[in-house]
């Protein structure tokens, strides 16, 4: 009897669990800012019903201006009309000096102040929503309502990262991996190579965005590679539709942010090559900017404000005229003299460096990178550009 009573128990138990709504994804929230995912060392947090995020990052991302008054503890954020203030410990805050009572009240949590976004947003009349599917906090415009997405990208579950353009996946078919189409960023496990410069960067880049969470999967043409992967673009929300705008891939597609963070280039592996050309304008801003594996550690989320702007005369030029004259402004601006042990990576600007001696190129993160002196030097802006001509990639 006793053991009837225990599986019947059992069985309740099961079924209760079926009942109980589960997200779709796990983690800490995501926060989205006028068109763009943004991050800073303090997650947001949810109490009592309210999201709470840090108050620096959030304010500045909107425009507004953020002054802390240590003697009392208080935050005040302000814009031309506008003056909002909340002191540490206080379940209310002041609207243009308004005394308003809150649920919760700001907060100082690891050494940052979080406020409740909610009461800015609407202080500053911006929208603000909760993506409780995908755990976003959105404010401001520019998100993709997913109940209106008619997108039918596949649904994936993210179980490990291995570099910054290879994870891990669950799509119910049990554990696969897939590799980050048209992006190649530094590796790290390899046991046969060392560390690639910036790779450790840029697979913690990939773990914070993606490890644990739910991500949509587009395919280009290619089912797997020859290592037998999955080809995918990740997304980190659906798209409006199948056919996604150049605004949304800038938005919303996780291979755009390692390109524009400077945490990948663009490798192209033909037939899959269809987001080739604005993928290019997202490295070009990351190297044009020295973000990343280009010169300058950043933090993520850097938005694209601008496409970089080509010199109208130079269309008339052949390629291979584009090409002697960009190696010939960069050696007019190297040493004149005793410049033969010059490196070359100096005056690259983060483009591939290709050795005529050796007839190999070299990208960024690689090994030999700075080993290549001036005088034997090539640059290319593209792995295309050195094959077509006639160089091969350096093995490390």
């Amino acid at each position: 009897m006793i053991d009837k009573l225990k599986k019947h128990f059992k069985l309740f138990i099961f079924l209760l669990l079926l009942l109980v709504p589960v997200s779709a994804s796990v983690g800490t929230p995501r926060i989205f800012v006028n068109g763009y995912f943004v991050d800073s060392d303090a997650d947001p947090v949810i109490e009592d019903g309210r999201t709470l995020v840090p108050v620096r990052i959030i304010s500045e991302k909107l425009g507004y201006k953020v002054d802390w008054e240590e003697s009392t503890k208080t935050v005040i954020i302000s814009n031309e009309s506008k003056n909002i203030k909340f002191t540490i410990g206080r379940n209310t805050y002041t609207d243009n000096e308004i005394e308003i009572p809150s649920d919760v009240g700001a907060k100082i949590i690891n050494n940052r102040t979080m406020v409740p976004i909610r009461i800015i947003a609407e202080a500053f009349t911006q929208n603000v929503i909760w993506d409780n599917t995908n755990r976003v906090v959105v404010i401001g415009e520019g998100y993709q309502d997913q109940a209106r997405s008619t997108c039918t990208f596949e649904a994936s579950k993210v179980t490990s990262v291995i570099y910054g353009d290879t994870i891990e996946i669950d799509r119910g078919k049990g554990v696969e991996k897939l590799r980050f189409i048209l992006v190649d960023s530094p590796e790290t496990k390899d046991p046969r190579k060392q560390v690639e410069y910036y790779g450790k960067e840029a697979s913690k880049f990939t773990t914070k965005w993606l490890e644990g969470r739910t991500i949509y999967l587009e395919k280009d043409v290619s089912e797997t590679d020859k290592y037998g992967r999955l080809l995918r673009y990740v997304w980190l929300v659906k798209p409006g539709t199948d056919n996604p705008t150049e605004e949304e891939i800038a938005s919303f597609m996780f291979n755009s942010y390692l390109l524009r963070d400077g945490y990948a280039v663009v490798a192209q592996f033909p037939p899959d090559i269809k987001y080739v050309e604005i993928f290019k304008t997202f490295e070009a801003y990351a190297r044009n900017n020295n973000f990343g594996l280009y010169g300058v550690p950043i933090s993520v989320g850097n938005e694209l404000t601008e496409a970089p702007k080509e010199d109208p005369q130079a269309e008339a030029l052949t390629e291979e005229d584009k090409k002697e004259e960009e190696n010939n402004n960069i050696l007019k601006n190297t040493p004149k003299k005793n410049n033969s042990k010059e490196l070359a990576y100096k005056y690259a600007n983060g483009r591939i460096i290709g050795n005529k001696n050796s007839m190999k190129y070299h990208m960024p993160y690689g090994r030999d990178y700075k080993k290549v002196y001036l005088k034997n030097a090539v640059f290319f802006d593209t792995e295309e550009e050195a094959i077509k001509a006639g160089y091969v990639r350096a093995k490390k």
